[in-house]
């Protein structure tokens, strides 16, 4: 049977709280028939601030500790906090038995899936890939031939999702991908640039027929796809008909990639 007990120095109370048999572990539960139990702690006289804290130590003296509290008419308050010459953590969320989310000591929160609310998306969010890439050299895109842009330096990737030329997003959802690119023309013919998701075509630029040569032709796409947020991926591409072999210019105001979540899934 659970018991309540005080220590030798009557300040702890102990119980059976790690009892393998869940139901038979010590308990709180309201004498009111059919009633919902709950726990309170409460300001004495005129205070009106009242908390639970949890160490990480069996003398919390100089531990970690996590406090919920109220904080007079203030706010109400979970915070990751310390006694003495403890450490402060980090603040971590799970779910479904995996972490969920994480708030650092430095005030950084890291979403591991999506993040959703009424009325809008959450600006701000870890959760919210973005990223920006150029290309730093000129490249030779076939005759006849639709050839994926290279984009060798990054402005900022930031969730990590843009390697190798192509857009991975680890979060669902609606996706703003542009970009832009200039092909050096020594000949007539035309010219397009594209946005492919897992290797096919979803958005075609417009073309552009030139009738005379030594040209140079900007071209520019801009579009609204949805990504799984696990294996789908976007990648450019640039096509051009002169009969020959061309070059594209590489710099980082001329060929460019962006893409950014637009609203999550």
């Amino acid at each position: 049977m659970a018991q309540i007990i005080l220590d030798s120095n009557n300040n702890l109370i102990q119980g059976d709280f790690d009892n393998a048999t869940v139901n038979n572990r010590t308990k709180f539960k309201t004498t009111t028939l059919n009633g919902t139990t709950n726990v309170y702690a409460v300001p004495n006289g005129s205070s009106t601030s009242a908390g639970y804290s949890v160490s990480n130590a069996a003398d919390p003296t100089n531990a970690s500790k996590i406090t919920i509290a109220t904080n007079g008419a203030t706010d109400t308050q979970i915070i990751s906090g310390i006694n003495g010459t403890g450490t402060y953590l980090p603040m971590s969320f799970y779910t479904n038995n995996a972490l969920a989310a994480q708030l650092t000591t430095a005030g950084n929160l890291t979403v591991t899936g999506s993040v959703t609310a009424t009325g809008g998306f959450v600006q701000g969010a870890t959760a919210a890939p973005a990223f920006s890439a150029y290309s730093t050299s000129n490249q030779s895109i076939s005759n006849e031939t639709s050839t994926k842009i290279l984009f060798d330096t990054e402005n900022f990737d930031t969730n990590n999702n843009f390697a190798s030329s192509r857009f991975t997003p680890t979060v669902a959802g609606y996706y703003q991908i542009s970009g832009a690119t200039r092909v050096i023309a020594s000949a007539t013919g035309e010219f397009f640039i594209s946005i492919a998701k897992n290797g096919s075509g979803v958005y075609r630029g417009l073309n552009s027929n030139f009738a005379s040569a030594n040209s140079l032709v900007g071209l520019t796409i801009s579009g609204l796809i949805y990504l799984n947020g696990s294996t789908d991926y976007v990648e450019m591409f640039v096509y051009q008909s002169t009969g020959s072999s061309k070059n594209i210019t590489g710099d980082s105001a001329i060929t460019w990639m962006t893409g950014f979540l637009a609203r999550s899934a």
